[in-house]
């Protein structure tokens, strides 16, 4: 019979984004409150500090925050 749906093969080492969402709070001409949500893949559940780089021209920031991850077995 073969193959009738599609096949996807999906490789990573530890962890990857799947999702990533930003709203926009609020907005001045000083600055901007966004609230950013990410789905992050992992192999295992462990311990992941994100790191935010943001910036408008020369004046980039940075921002992080640790979080511990939530695992949910994805295997078939």
């Amino acid at each position: 019979m073969g193959i009738w749906r599609p096949v996807y093969l999906e490789m990573w080492n530890e962890a990857r984004i799947s999702n990533l969402f930003v709203e926009q709070r609020d907005i001045s001409a000083a600055s901007a409150h966004l609230d950013v949500q990410t789905e992050v893949i992992a192999s295992h559940g462990a311990s992941a500090h994100l790191t935010l780089t943001y910036g408008l021209g020369s004046a980039t920031r940075e921002g992080g925050a640790e979080r511990d991850a939530e695992y949910r077995d994805q295997s078939l």
